[in-house]
């Protein structure tokens, strides 16, 4: 069962009492579709989604805390959530497209976009901020 909680309110201490309760998201009633689909896709994760609007307004008032990696846990799709924890395990682009029965250059391109999306170049890095992060 998927849990998403609708609201207009914007406050940490809220959003950390819903993640308390096992929901997987936490969206401003003015979310975008985008970040509805970002919800429905990943809640096969043990991820806790935040709507982008809701982030950018807690973040706001403390910037020097605040990771930009962190805020684009959500934009990752399953798949890319699976090349990552395969990443992790120290296996090849070439392995990992063999064990996910899809070609070089998608496994390629995957890499591309999570590096991308998370603001990193470097595999070190991607591995630190899977453990930080749950991801594995």
């Amino acid at each position: 069962m998927i849990i998403v909680v609708l609201t207009v309110y914007e406050d940490q201490m809220l959003i950390n009492r819903v993640k308390e309760f096992n929901a997987n998201a936490y969206l401003s009633k003015d979310a975008s579709i985008e970040d509805l689909k970002k919800v429905i896709f990943s809640s096969h994760s043990d991820s806790f989604f935040v709507s982008a609007s809701i982030q950018n307004k807690l973040f706001e008032s403390i910037p020097e805390f605040f990771d930009d990696s962190f805020s684009n846990v959500g934009l990752l799709t399953l798949r890319e959530k699976e090349i990552i924890a395969l990443i992790v395990k120290g296996k090849s682009t070439e392995s990992i497209s063999r064990e996910l029965f899809i070609s070089f250059n998608t496994v390629k391109t995957h890499k591309k976009n999570i590096f991308s999306k998370l603001k990193m170049n470097k595999v070190p890095e991607l591995v630190k901020f899977a453990y930080e992060n749950n991801l594995i």
